[in-house]
């Protein structure tokens, strides 16, 4: 039964695979342009292991586009990008990895109301796994951000602060 079903998902992806190789290519199309997603943002760890990054899906008819945190390993066999951002019509932006390589920093509009989508607030997001966890309460949203240096407290703990600046309206 094992093999039958094994030369069965065979067949089924040489067919594929013929009927895609069929296909003539063509031109690039306007609909191929504005429906096509794009990668940006990359941010490289400090321990140069991961880079995280930004992939932005548009919705044309609705006329607006969605990006989501991605995560990817720069090193070894397993080049497989991770998502790490979950969220239908909100936006993940300007990914920024801890001092420490464990997590990344972001600006999200996850929360906002739809009256206020442009406002983003900052979260902070651990590597292996778990949710979100919001950082800031910006009134007026945050506009951008970055980690300062790590400090010793007067017994040896390290903390990481993180500086952010708030938008102007």
């Amino acid at each position: 039964m094992i093999i039958h079903r094994s030369a069965l998902v065979i067949h089924s992806l040489l067919a594929t695979l013929a009927f895609a190789q069929s296909i003539p290519p063509r031109p690039m199309t306007f609909m191929d342009v504005i429906t096509a997603r794009s990668v940006g943002q990359p941010a490289v760890s400090p321990d140069a292991r991961w880079m995280a990054y930004t992939l932005t899906t548009p919705d044309w008819q609705a006329g607006k586009s969605f990006s989501d945190i991605y995560l990817v390993p720069l090193a070894g066999g397993d080049a497989k990008a991770r998502r790490m951002t979950f969220t239908k019509e909100k936006n993940e932006s300007s990914p920024q990895w801890s001092r420490d390589s464990r997590g990344v920093a972001f600006l999200s509009n996850r929360e906002a109301p739809e009256s206020k989508a442009a406002q983003n607030q900052l979260y902070y997001l651990r590597i292996d796994g778990g949710e979100a966890l919001r950082i800031s309460e910006g009134k007026e949203g945050v506009h951008s951000f970055a980690f300062s240096k790590a400090v010793s407290d007067n017994i040896g703990i390290k903390s990481v602060y993180v500086e952010y600046w708030f938008g102007t309206g």
